[in-house]
Order: structure tokens, then C-alpha cells, then sequence
């Protein structure tokens, strides 16, 4: 049409940055992965980061199932973290119970102090 060629049309997604999702829990990146947002090597990448944590959690050794407490502690998705270490709260090992009282019992303190 004749208009086009005199009104300066702007691409208004031009400037936009590139959506980017990255999941924080093995189920998340599966459902990623069947919706294509990543691909596999990312859910690859994924999964073996959270599988240690995972899989120390249910060690038979308490000093290893200590460890992996602390690290929860540290680990980047907080709501993943805390709803591990709720669910270690009805654990069977009255020491892994107390760990984790303790652990989030000192995310909790940092919290109110952030707030």
C-alpha cells in the first residue's frame, strides 16, 4: 500500500531480549524439556547438578546426610531447598530431623534479618 512507504513502521520486538527459562527442579526441567523451552543437554545439565544433593540426602552414612543438609542450605532455589529439608523434618533419624530444625531454623533467622 502507498501509506507504508511513507509512515516509519517500528519493530517493536526488535529490542527485546530473548525469553530464557531455567528450571530449578528436575520435574520443572522435564516439563521444560516437553515443551521445548530447553533442550536436552540443558536438562541433562540439570539433573545431574540436583541429583547429588538428592541422592546424599538418602545416604545410609549420617556425616554424609549432614553435608547434604548444609549444602541445602546454600543452594540456589530456596523453595526447592526448604521443601527438602521440611519433608527431612519427618525423616526416620532423629538426627537427620534435628539437622534439618536447625538448617531451617537458621534460613528463617537470616530471612527476618534480611527483611
Amino acid at each position: 500500500m502507498w501509506f507504508r512507504k511513507y509512515r516509519k513502521e517500528q519493530d517493536l520486538t526488535r529490542n527485546l531480549p530473548e525469553p530464557s527459562f531455567r528450571p530449578e527442579t528436575i520435574a520443572e526441567a522435564k516439563r521444560a524439556l516437553d515443551l521445548g523451552l530447553i533442550d536436552v543437554s540443558e536438562y541433562v545439565e540439570i539433573s545431574l547438578a540436583l541429583e547429588p544433593i538428592v541422592d546424599a540426602l538418602s545416604d545410609p552414612d549420617l556425616s554424609v546426610r549432614r553435608k547434604a543438609i548444609l549444602d541445602l542450605a546454600k543452594h540456589p532455589n530456596r523453595a526447592w531447598a526448604v521443601g527438602k529439608l521440611q519433608e527431612l523434618l519427618r525423616d526416620g533419624s532423629e538426627e537427620v530431623r534435628l539437622y534439618a530444625a536447625e538448617t531451617l531454623d537458621r534460613l528463617d533467622s537470616g530471612y527476618m534479618r534480611a527483611i
